[in-house]
């Protein structure tokens, strides 16, 4: 099932079962935060979504759940939503990047 956004893809309700996601990106399409999500059912939302990484939804009531990326190698900072436009304060992606528990467990961020 395809999304053009995290923003989109987090408003699904309910949020279908054994399904692959794939989003465009972040903000928008092409803007290198999209990439492939399951949906893990765990009966409640995760405590501490990283906002790159993890996702709940957006009625965590309805969908008590959260969206995984799947992915190998670096954590991108556009994952968070960094544009490396060099006109927007990337500063908070960057930060959520770096504070994931995927960059805690011996990761590497890309540029």
């Amino acid at each position: 099932m395809y999304f053009e956004t995290i923003a989109l893809l987090t408003a699904q309700n309910p949020v279908p079962l054994n399904t692959e996601f794939i989003v465009g990106g972040f903000a928008a399409p092409g803007d290198g935060g999209g990439g492939t999500f399951i949906w893990i059912d765990t009966g409640a939302p995760i405590p501490n979504p990283d906002g790159g990484i993890t996702f709940n939804a957006d009625d965590s009531v309805a969908n008590p759940g959260y969206f995984q990326r799947i992915f190998s190698g670096p954590i991108n900072v556009r994952w968070f939503g960094a544009t490396g436009d060099g006109i927007s304060d990337d500063t908070a992606a960057v930060h959520a990047a770096r504070d994931s528990e995927a960059f805690a467990n011996n990761g590497t961020l890309y540029f």
